[in-house]
């Protein structure tokens, strides 16, 4: 029977305790309680890290040191393994945590600046890359289902640069990986041809980036009506 509201702390104990003993199994639980079965993993988590306190509300939230967080970020970008798999090794409280550093990450946010990244970037900045160069990289990364690590690892570029680069590009086209700092043609003396070439592109483009989302959608629904 699903239950509204809040679940109190004693019930997901119970929960995670029958199903750590076995007399539940995490199908059964998630049906009786009408919770995600990203919910319950996070519980069964909690309570293998903390044990039963783990499981009750926390007084002051969680402080994890900027290390940690870049280090959970690049693991789980390189492929170290699932979100679930990664709040384990590093003792993150919730998906939504580390859902949250991956965002900040993507977005160069300072706290993710590290020195390698600086260094990264200003050998970036050293050898720019030609409009041309940008869009290959951009059409690969999403040919490749937006694999931004093997993206930036293929081209020599940094993770934070492709990421910005495509998302430029879904909003702009081809106009939107131009340098503004250089000498480059401003989008006005573009020929009727290279204008309709740039457009094309970025059709195919959205195309490939749709049939990924809706092949990704099919599988997800499949995945839910196995639970």
């Amino acid at each position: 029977m699903s239950l509204k509201g809040k679940i109190p702390p004693e019930l997901k104990i119970q929960a995670v305790e029958d199903y750590q003993a076995i007399r539940k199994g995490s199908t059964e639980i998630i049906k009786e309680l009408g919770i995600r079965r990203s919910t319950f993993q996070s519980w069964v988590r909690k309570y293998q890290m903390e044990g039963r306190s783990g499981l009750y509300p926390k007084k002051h939230v969680t402080s994890y040191p900027s290390s940690l967080k870049l280090a959970a970020v690049e693991d789980y970008l390189g492929g170290g393994g699932s979100l679930d798999a990664m709040c384990r090794k590093y003792g993150i409280s919730s998906h939504a945590v580390l859902q949250q550093w991956i965002t900040l990450y993507n977005q160069g946010h300072r706290e993710f600046k590290t020195r390698r990244a600086r260094e990264e970037t200003d050998m970036a900045e050293k050898e720019k890359l030609s409009q041309e160069q940008k869009l290959q990289a951009v059409l690969y990364c999403l040919e490749h289902q937006l694999d931004y690590r093997q993206t930036s690892e293929q081209y020599k570029i940094t993770y934070q640069q492709i990421y910005s680069w495509v998302k430029k590009y879904q909003e702009k086209g081809e106009v939107g990986l131009l340098d503004r700092r250089g000498k480059r043609r401003p989008p006005s003396e573009y020929s009727e041809e290279e204008k309709a070439a740039a457009k094309l592109r970025q059709l195919e483009a959205e195309n490939r980036r749709l049939q990924m989302e809706n092949d990704f959608l099919k599988k997800l629904n499949e995945l839910e009506g196995r639970r």
